[in-house]
């Protein structure tokens, strides 16, 4: 389903309906519907997929101001969208999805509530985190590169 609203916030002419459908995205990859869930899970997941330990606490400033950008756009509350907020947001989701089928295809996993399952066991256990997490920064570094 992620993949699916990715795919689909390309062929949105304005910049506020593909990052609305970017950040339903987001909660698809995390397997949450309220807001507050996804976000933490977002933070949490994050540093398991991707993002460096140094780059957290950046990381999860940006991603709470990008959703407050979209509960504000969402619910009328005079905000704008810009053409910038939806590139930032479209290249984190990227990532996330290259780190998620990275891992999906490294520990054979079945259906979406056992990759959940197995983040949380990675983020869980230092010795599952040393042996997959890199592995994972270098596949996105390596995709990066590619461009």
């Amino acid at each position: 389903r992620a993949f699916d609203y990715y795919i689909r916030s390309f062929f949105f002419f304005f910049y506020s309906s593909a990052f609305c459908i970017l950040c339903s995205a987001l909660a698809a990859i995390t397997g949450c519907s309220a807001s507050h869930q996804t976000k933490e899970r977002l933070a949490k997941y994050s540093s398991v997929l991707f993002c460096t330990p140094l780059k957290m606490e950046q990381l999860k400033s940006k991603m709470q101001n990008l959703y407050k950008l979209r509960s504000k756009f969402t619910h009328g509350k005079g905000s704008t969208i810009t053409k910038q907020d939806e590139i930032e947001l479209r290249e984190y989701v990227r990532k996330f999805l290259l780190a998620y089928f990275f891992f999906w295809q490294e520990m054979n996993i079945k259906n979406e509530a056992q990759m959940l399952q197995k983040l949380d066991e990675i983020y869980a256990d230092h010795r599952l985190y040393v042996k997959y997490v890199p592995a994972s920064y270098e596949f996105i570094r390596l995709s990066e590169e590619h461009e």
